[in-house]
């Protein structure tokens, strides 16, 4: 045998043992069960998912409201500038490139 068709087998072999001719009884049992139960839970997800994001998004928020509440800054844009592209809209996001402009613009002098 040479090496492409050791490569082969080797690729075909999960495929032959996953097939439904050659399978066990349990394991026809088991893909049966596994396809009700995804069958049965895909509803599940999509409003899990936009709940951890709805979450996740207002602890964002409020973590920035109370930010520029306590800052007594008169700014809001500072803190969440809506006009920047969605990734930079974040007062932390802005620092950090704040920061990364002010070093490289200073070693861009000397």
């Amino acid at each position: 045998m040479g090496f492409f068709s050791s490569m082969g087998y080797a690729l075909l072999a999960p495929i032959r043992a996953l097939r439904y001719k050659t399978a066990t009884p349990t394991m026809k049992e088991r893909v049966i069960k596994g396809g009700i139960l995804c069958r049965k839970l895909w509803v599940v997800f999509p409003p899990i998912m936009l709940y951890q994001y709805i979450r996740g998004t207002d602890r964002e928020m409020l973590t920035t409201e109370l930010f520029y509440t306590n800052s007594q800054s008169e700014d809001a844009e500072a803190f969440y500038n809506p006009a920047k592209p969605r990734a930079y809209r974040n007062w932390k996001v802005q620092h950090d490139l704040a920061l990364l402009s002010a070093a490289a613009n200073q070693n861009a002098k000397s």
